[in-house]
């Protein structure tokens, strides 16, 4: 279902986790631990900012590896967000695909590459 956001509805995602399917030019998947996101306007479009207090990708090797986190930004002109259930947000494009897990939600261990599957605590979640 589509979902308009608010600053109130994507801070809810602090302490949550990102994860991020791009297909193309090179295809990964990445995980991170939410530290803020914002919702503001650029260029006259809804832009989504999320800094990460770490930053994983899963590498040919089935194997998470750290690298440094930069913050992750969607337009909102391209990207559509929905509402996915269990409080998750999906942002998706074209070629690439988000997932905001709220605390609570899907976390992944970087360390160990384990993800553990909880249930989401935020208000309204399906």
């Amino acid at each position: 279902m589509e979902v308009a956001l608010t600053q109130e509805l994507v801070e809810q995602y602090v302490g949550g986790q990102l994860e991020v399917l791009n297909r193309f030019p090179h295809a990964y998947i990445a995980r991170g631990e939410i530290a803020s996101v914002t919702l503001s306007n650029h260029n006259g479009s809804q832009q989504v900012t999320v800094t990460l207090e770490w930053y994983a990708r899963l590498t040919g090797k089935n194997r998470w590896e750290l690298i440094e986190p930069e913050p992750y930004r969607v337009d909102l002109k391209v990207f559509a967000p929905s509402d996915i259930g269990d409080g998750r947000l999906y942002l998706t494009a074209d070629l690439e695909s988000t997932v905001l897990y709220p605390p609570g939600g899907s976390k992944l261990d970087p360390h160990t590459g384990r993800i553990e599957v909880g249930r989401s605590s935020l208000v309204g979640a399906r």
